[in-house]
């Protein structure tokens, strides 16, 4: 319907339309009853929410449900959900929570009926539990998640929703960054290492490496290639990620150098279909992430490596580098496939050595002097 205005009032409105009386009254009629329909089904503030009601809410709007059904993950990140609800159902019971919920599926667990005082005893556990500020961060955000649910299923009020947040905080993480960047010595030496007396293992988990170097690829995504998945054309070699942490698939490209050596690869593998990265024993079946951790680990040993290192180093030390060459924050976080660019900036292992050199290149001043000069 067309809305006719007319022009406000002189002063701080002067200039601003404001709509006509009939108009106006429309606009404050559909307000209120936005404003009901959103508070429509849930429970008044002071209203102590019962357990059972959970079962009046059909099954796909449960809290636990919402909270899954919003993800698209990789079947292990999914898992890694579940489990993570299971362990905060545990946390809480112990918190204080009524036990005779303590084996109830986490489907028709009443969420809801998280109390400020749990939630406080909740957060405090973890704190004497949980050194890890992540460990604890992903605890809290897995009940916040399902607290915040529990109130869009009308179970509970956006008032005692709020009250139970508030005593939910989530943890700030150690400023610290973890994990380390691998030196150019410490790569030449892993490429060179001989991990395995058979030639196809050492070509295998020499490509390995090469993938990890050159694309910044997270283990569980390399341990999931396709051989179908994989081009080594001479003008774009690439690789088609079907599946990330998140759940979208994406492309990322290989260097020439990555490339030859995982051609060399491919053609000791041979052309059977399935995992690029396979098992002697069972071809085209893929290497598990552990399976790859640990030839990670003779790798090193065989290389002499004396400090440790992860395969999410690996990561770190693509991040690193690209940011070292001058490559752009942003891109970076488009070739690691992060979300935020905040997250991308984490794996910036740059030392305060580099800071320092970077800073000596701006000296703003000596340019002007030597601009003063010139000028003479």
């Amino acid at each position: 319907m067309d809305m006719e205005y007319k022009r406000g009032p002189e002063g701080d409105d002067a200039g601003r339309e404001a709509p006509r009386d009939g108009a106006r009254d429309r606009f404050e009629a559909l307000a209120k009853r936005a404003t009901a329909r959103r508070h429509e089904g849930v429970r008044a503030p002071d209203e102590e929410p019962v357990p059972e009601a959970i079962l009046s809410v059909p099954e796909a709007l449960r809290p636990f449900a919402r909270y899954m059904g919003g993800r698209d993950a990789r079947p292990a990140s999914m898992k890694t959900y579940v489990k993570k609800a299971g362990r905060a159902r545990r946390l809480l019971i112990e918190a204080g929570f009524d036990e005779r919920f303590a084996d109830e599926p986490l489907e028709t667990f009443p969420w809801h009926c998280v109390s400020p005082e749990v939630a406080h005893r909740f957060t405090a556990l973890l704190r004497d539990r949980y050194p890890n500020a992540k460990t604890r961060e992903n605890l809290i955000g897995a009940v916040r998640r399902l607290v915040g649910h529990s109130a869009g299923a009308g179970l509970i009020s956006v008032a005692r929703r709020d009250q139970v947040l508030e005593a939910l905080p989530v943890p700030s993480r150690p400023r610290c960054r973890s994990g380390r960047e691998l030196s150019v010595e410490e790569v030449r030496r892993l490429l060179a290492a001989q991990s395995s007396p058979r030639p196809r293992v050492n070509a295998r988990d020499t490509a390995i490496i090469a993938v990890f170097l050159a694309t910044g690829l997270r283990v569980s995504e390399v341990a999931e290639i396709i051989v179908d998945d994989v081009s080594l054309d001479e003008e774009a070699a690439s690789i088609w990620v079907r599946r990330t942490k998140s759940g979208r698939s994406r492309t990322v490209f290989l260097s020439g150098s990555a490339t030859a050596l995982v051609r060399a690869w491919v053609k000791i593998r041979g052309e059977h279909p399935g995992a690029l990265f396979d098992s002697a024993l069972r071809p085209g079946a893929a290497l598990s992430t552990e399976g790859v951790r640990q030839m990670l680990e003779r790798r090193a040993a065989a290389a002499g490596l004396s400090r440790h290192f992860s395969s999410h180093d690996f990561r770190r030390t693509f991040a690193t580098r690209a940011l070292r060459a001058n490559v752009d924050p942003f891109t970076v976080q488009r070739l690691l496939g992060h979300v935020n660019v905040q997250t991308t900036l984490v794996y910036d292992h740059r030392t305060e050595v580099e800071d320092r050199e970077v800073v000596e290149r701006l000296d703003v001043i000596a340019w002007m002097s030597v601009e003063r000069r010139d000028r003479r």
